[in-house]
């Protein structure tokens, strides 16, 4: 069965908005270059909040993906660019839809390391209200 993997940002501040979507698209495109990748979409929501969802055949191919390219060179760049980060995978047939992935992000997810935490990131929430 496929790996589904969501991912929620959060931006600090506006000015890193233009960085961030430079490394998305750059990441996007290396993820539906890569073997293994099935689908691979994002999602602004405001100006500071982006989503990524991808589907991968297996797990080994999600974290090669991860660990190279344009992936491996923004993701050290969100420590300081963002307050809030989360993320979730789960093993599903298709992609979900964008209610569905925030709603396994909501109920299974976990944040991820940020140097300057919002008060929701710090109490563990990963998807706050917004």
């Amino acid at each position: 069965m496929a790996t589904a993997a969501i991912t929620r940002l959060r931006l600090c501040r506006l000015h890193f908005l233009p960085p961030l979507m430079l490394g998305a698209f750059r990441s996007r495109r290396q993820a539906l270059a890569s073997d293994g990748c099935l689908a691979a979409d994002m999602r602004m929501l405001g100006a500071r909040v982006f989503w990524t969802r991808t589907l991968w055949g297996d797990t080994a191919a999600m974290l090669d993906f991860m660990r190279g390219g344009a992936h491996r060179t923004v993701m050290p760049k969100l420590l300081d660019w963002c307050d809030e980060a989360s993320l979730v995978d789960w093993q599903r047939g298709s992609l979900p839809d964008w209610d569905e992935a925030e709603a396994r992000m909501r109920s299974s997810g976990c944040t991820s390391r940020v140097r300057h935490p919002s008060r929701a990131q710090a109490r563990g929430e990963t998807v706050p209200a917004e």
